[in-house]
């Protein structure tokens, strides 16, 4: 069984919205199919990040991501 590690940025605006979805059907979809799992972690960069720090992520965000998060 594959095995997915994936980074969830929830976005703004209507990213609230449609990123919390778009995961259930994920979910779902890995445990009707037994084909394949998913491992989710969410980061929460974004428009309030950006206003907070000055960037839309940490100055090592790109690393946290290719080494599977936090």
């Amino acid at each position: 069984m594959r095995r997915y590690h994936i980074a969830v940025l929830p976005g703004d605006g209507i990213g609230s919205e449609v990123i919390p979805a778009a995961v259930r059907v994920l979910e779902a979809s890995a445990e009707a199919g037994g084909e394949f799992s998913v491992e989710l972690e969410t980061f929460g960069w974004g428009s309030e990040w950006y206003l907070r720090n000055g960037a839309m992520m940490p100055p090592d965000g790109i690393q946290v991501l290719e080494r599977g998060g936090l």
